[in-house]
């Protein structure tokens, strides 16, 4: 028997949110108790809508639409919304391939500005975070699918090796780690 959409989105969100208090637990900073992990909320949407210029954003990306295309149609989905106190700093969206041995990171941003308490930590964060997820629902591979070429260098400091496609929807440029049983 197959489960339902609704049994497998709680199974999910039961590994996002213990994905969440292990990755906090792993993560180096000393300001830790500061930050927090969670589902992408409205108010998260509310705020990324708010504080977004154009000009400042290297992708036109509509986050409320995209969560909600991510929610609807994956419920074994990967979405974070970090935030430092009460100040969200970013947002990342990804999912499992189909067979669920590799997790995409799909969307990453980080809120625009000099004023972000983590900025420098996002990436680092939701990286850490993908890799948790990855190791409990028991996939061998984390994929940073379509990263912008200014950031290819910075991902592989991370650990990733890039993998260049054909720019088409089927074999999209990513970079990828294979991680350890």
């Amino acid at each position: 028997m197959r489960p339902t959409h609704k049994e497998a989105e709680v199974r999910y969100q039961n590994h996002r949110e213990l994905t969440y208090e292990i990755t906090l637990g792993e993560l180096p900073y000393q300001d830790k108790k500061a930050i927090s992990l969670t589902e992408i909320t409205s108010s998260a949407l509310n705020v990324i809508s708010s504080n977004f210029i154009e000009k400042q954003r290297q992708v036109d990306w509509d986050w409320r639409f995209g969560v909600e295309s991510y929610r609807k149609r994956y419920p074994n989905r990967f979405e974070l919304a970090l935030w430092y106190n009460s100040t969200l700093c970013g947002l990342s969206l990804g999912r499992p391939s189909y067979a669920g041995t590799r997790v995409r990171l799909d969307f990453v941003e980080r809120i625009p500005g000099k004023n972000n308490p983590l900025r420098g930590r996002v990436t680092p964060i939701c990286v850490t975070a993908y890799e948790v997820y990855a190791r409990l629902i028991d996939a061998t591979e984390v994929r940073i699918v379509r990263p912008a070429d200014a950031l290819i260098e910075y991902y592989s400091s991370l650990n990733y090796r890039y993998v260049q496609g054909t720019g088409t929807d089927m074999n999209p440029s990513y970079l990828y780690k294979r991680l350890e049983p």
